[in-house]
């Protein structure tokens, strides 16, 4: 089930119980809620609401540090959960609730309801379109490449294919990377190593920019087809190039 559809129906259902975390500081908050909600039962205390037969699903909306261990009493307790993202803070503790889950027939959602979030949904129509005006790009100049007897959209693609496979060994080979930092060193080496065998120089740099010249000459702009700036200062800058 949707978690859309899991929270509409918990809205609608009054006699739902409502969930508190253990051991409440506030028990005065408590008495609030269930005043507000009116729920056939109000608990103070989560180890005795996952141990009522009537509670069959937990929704976990707390501090993120609190998600996994929360999750893994109410799955060793047998219910159903619905947690509001993030699934965790850290790799290992997710990973170990994935591994209590397995073999169980209980469901377990993430309640990653921003999805439908109009700004969310505005956002992926930019993108879409923006990766549209990329596209047509592409198609732009591998068809006059293709005209001009140098290259197809093929030779693209079979470019990246390459380079993906190269710089991916422990995906597409037998390379054992263990952490995502160690991918990323490797991935630097193997490029280091394509520009050394290509006969291109190694880049040292400090900065991303370190490689975009400060001005232009007029050769320069010609062969990078740069326009020429109208401006007084433009002028003043490549005037004596």
């Amino acid at each position: 089930m949707h978690p859309r559809a899991i929270e509409a129906a918990l809205r609608e259902t009054r006699d739902d119980a409502l969930r508190r975390p253990r051991n409440s500081l506030a028990p005065d908050l408590l008495d609030r809620m269930a005043a507000v909600h009116q729920p056939r039962t109000a608990y103070g205390d989560y180890d005795a609401m996952l141990a009522d037969p009537q509670v069959e699903a937990i929704i976990v909306a707390v501090a993120d540090q609190y998600h996994v261990s929360l999750c893994q009493k109410a799955i060793a307790a047998g219910k159903h959960v619905l947690v509001e993202k993030p699934l965790g803070v850290t790799i290992e503790e997710c990973e170990a609730l994935c591994q209590q889950l397995e073999g169980s027939k209980l469901v377990f959602l993430v309640g990653n309801n921003r999805r439908f979030d109009p700004g969310f949904t505005f956002a992926q129509q930019f993108v879409r379109e923006e990766l549209g005006d990329l596209l047509l790009q592409v198609i732009f100049h591998t068809t006059i490449g293709k005209e001009k007897g140098d290259f197809t959209i093929d030779d693209v693609a079979d470019g990246i294919r390459q380079k993906l496979v190269l710089r991916h060994p422990h995906v597409f080979g037998d390379a054992k990377i263990e952490s995502a930092e160690a991918v990323l060193d490797n991935w630097d080496k193997l490029k280091a190593d394509e520009r050394k065998a290509s006969g291109k120089k190694e880049k040292v740099k400090d900065s991303i920019l370190d490689e975009v010249p400060v001005r232009f000459t007029m050769t320069e702009m010609a062969h990078y087809h740069v326009p020429l700036l109208v401006s007084p200062y433009a002028y003043s800058t490549y005037r004596g190039s």
